[in-house]
């Protein structure tokens, strides 16, 4: 074989090889930013669907177990504290209502449930929670000013609003 046969061979090769990792890129899965199930939360049962059920069917002490208030207050407290923690929906994904963030707070609050369990029952992920719970709660502080009283050594834990 001569000198030109061989390198046009080895060219050859080197130009598969080539191609056939270009090939490779571009079929690479893309990745997730969130987990399936966690972004059908409107289609799948949740606490939310719980709750209406509760409203619905007339389960009012249930409903007042599940979240300690009634429902009354639950709207009057949604009412107040909306404006606060209420996000915009973006092109690449629906923001997580106002509903069901005050509702995930309210659960975390009355029963100290760990963030890894919420994620479940809520269908929203534990680093959301964590970020939607603090700010739910500062929100509530600041909604309802007028009605509770902060402890002065709890204020360094509340950012200035």
């Amino acid at each position: 074989m001569g000198d030109r046969k061989k390198r046009a061979a080895v060219c050859c090769v080197i130009a598969a090889v080539l191609l056939e990792e270009e090939d490779k890129r571009k079929k690479r899965p893309r990745e997730r930013w969130s987990k399936d199930w966690f972004l059908q939360r409107s289609v799948l049962p949740s606490d939310c669907h719980l709750l209406n059920e509760l409203k619905e069917g007339g389960e009012i002490s249930d409903f007042s177990n599940y979240l300690r208030m009634d429902d009354n207050n639950f709207q009057v407290l949604l009412k107040k504290v909306s404006p606060l923690i209420e996000k915009q929906n973006t092109v690449m994904r629906a923001a997580i209502p106002s509903h069901v963030r005050l509702i995930a707070t309210l659960r975390f609050l009355a029963t100290g449930r760990s963030y890894e369990d919420l994620k479940f029952s809520m269908r929203v992920s534990p680093q959301a929670l964590g970020d939607i719970i603090i700010e739910t709660c500062i929100a509530i502080q600041i909604a309802l000013r007028d009605f509770i009283q902060v402890s002065v050594s709890l204020l360094f834990v509340i950012p200035n609003s």
